[in-house]
């Protein structure tokens, strides 16, 4: 069975280096590839995370449907549990 792995060779900074090492180490990888490959994975994650934040910017104020919104779940919750207390 042929791996799905491919092989690379490149020149890392020994920065880099370091923390590669500091990863398996850690146990988070067993060896440089795995090291690697979880570098690569925590960037691509950053980099979507990045992107989703700029394609939906966040909204410190709610729009004032989304007020009315969360007014009528509160209501109907409140009236459904009487014991409950809610800030308006």
């Amino acid at each position: 069975m042929q791996s799905s792995r491919k092989e690379i060779s490149a020149a890392i900074s020994p920065e880099s280096y370091a923390h590669l090492e500091e990863v398996i180490a850690s146990g988070r990888a067993s060896d440089l590839g795995g090291a690697v490959d979880l570098a690569v994975e925590e960037m691509r994650r950053a980099i979507r995370r990045e992107r989703s934040e700029q394609a939906e910017p966040y909204s410190a104020e709610p729009s004032p449907e989304e007020v009315a919104e969360d007014r009528a779940t509160m209501r109907a919750i409140r009236d459904r549990n009487p014991e409950l207390l809610f800030d308006e």
